[in-house]
């Protein structure tokens, strides 16, 4: 799937099940690093926009 290919939304994965898998799979450490960041700001602004 492309970034140009249309699809439905149920089909979507999410930013967060990204960066988890992400996570997970990686094995450089500065990599987990620079994820795990990414998920803790992604957390944070879905949060804040819930106010």
């Amino acid at each position: 799937m492309g970034m140009g290919t249309k699809h439905r939304d149920q089909e979507r994965t999410t930013v967060s099940e990204h960066l988890s898998t992400a996570l997970e799979t990686a094995e450089d450490e500065n990599t987990k690093y620079h994820l795990r960041e990414a998920y803790q700001k992604l957390i944070f602004l879905t949060d804040s926009g819930r106010d």
